[in-house]
């Protein structure tokens, strides 16, 4: 049942954000040219969207002219990096701004708390997978155990949305900051570098995160 629960769950967060995100950015006039939602064996396609088997990890990409900088202006319409920086700032806060929202509805203010707190969670988690990491998850375990379905969704996309917001996160906080940086003409930074950089930072917060899972799940009670 705790399985089902957390399945459930990621399935929602996964799902609901991205497609706020992309809802926003074509309202926005930004051109989406492919939804995926889940991973493994395609089930349905249509268009640009995919459905695959495994309802989790899902993923939107956005017209971009990062790689094709020849192209005239009316090529470059739609592209997501030749749009006002407010543009580019709503479309990268979309998807947190989606999951602080769901956590406020389903937790009302007690979601800004679990929030906040996310943000050092998520970093101290990481560094210590085998001690923070493990008091992270064992409370979480117990809410998945103990609370409403309502409740562990609220908690878990506050705690999501915090992750999205991370400065050093590819999923969202990255392009945040970039995004300000340019919009000040402040280039110092190499984009494709620093990208690759928080790539690989958001990789190993996930694979640390992930190997503080595997050691809760295997270790005794």
């Amino acid at each position: 049942m705790i399985l089902l629960t957390l399945c459930s769950i990621w399935a929602i967060i996964s799902h609901v954000p991205v497609l706020f995100t992309a809802y926003v950015a074509q309202s926005l006039g930004v051109v989406v040219e492919g939804v995926t939602l889940g991973f493994g064996p395609v089930l349905l396609t249509r268009k640009n969207w995919v459905l695959r088997a495994i309802p989790m990890n899902s993923s939107v990409r956005f017209k971009v002219t990062d790689s094709m900088p020849l192209l005239t202006a009316h090529e470059k319409k739609g592209a997501l990096d030749v749009q006002p920086a407010w543009v580019q700032l709503l479309v990268s806060v979309s998807i947190p701004a989606c999951l602080l929202a769901i956590a406020c509805v389903l937790l009302g203010v007690d979601a800004l708390r679990y929030f906040a707190s996310g943000f050092a969670q998520l970093v101290s988690g990481a560094l210590a997978p085998f001690t923070s990491a493990q008091t992270y998850l064992a409370s979480y375990h117990a809410a998945l155990a103990d609370q409403s379905f309502g409740f562990v969704l609220g908690l878990t996309a506050a705690k999501m949305a915090a992750f999205h917001l991370l400065p050093f996160s590819s999923v969202g906080g990255f392009q945040l900051v970039m995004t300000v940086v340019q919009a000040f003409n402040a280039r110092a930074l190499t984009f494709p570098r620093t990208e690759r950089l928080a790539v690989w930072l958001t990789l190993l917060l996930i694979a640390s995160w992930a190997l503080a899972a595997f050691v809760y799940v295997v270790s005794p009670s």
